[in-house]
């Protein structure tokens, strides 16, 4: 029996939201993926989902498009990835 395999629908959903809300990143601001949305909302996320959000939010942040947008800024203490906005 296969294992279920995860409903990429509410994750893609969550990555254009993720794409959206950078428009109220300043320029030249450091965030984390989790800043661009409200606490609680990305606490309520099962831990698989924000997992999944985070490597596909990366793999944009490193496409044509993302390089636009962002810059990938390294890691902080808690080895969350850190972004930039441009």
């Amino acid at each position: 029996m296969q294992p279920p395999q995860p409903n990429p629908a509410p994750n893609e959903a969550l990555m254009e939201f993720a794409k959206a809300q950078l428009s109220i990143v300043l320029p030249e601001e450091n965030f984390i993926l989790a800043d661009l949305f409200i606490g609680i909302e990305w606490k309520r996320l099962p831990k698989r989902e924000r997992h999944l959000l985070g490597r596909n939010f990366f793999e944009f942040a490193k496409s044509d498009a993302g390089k636009k947008l962002i810059e990938i800024n390294g890691v902080n203490a808690q080895r969350q990835q850190l972004y930039k906005r441009k």
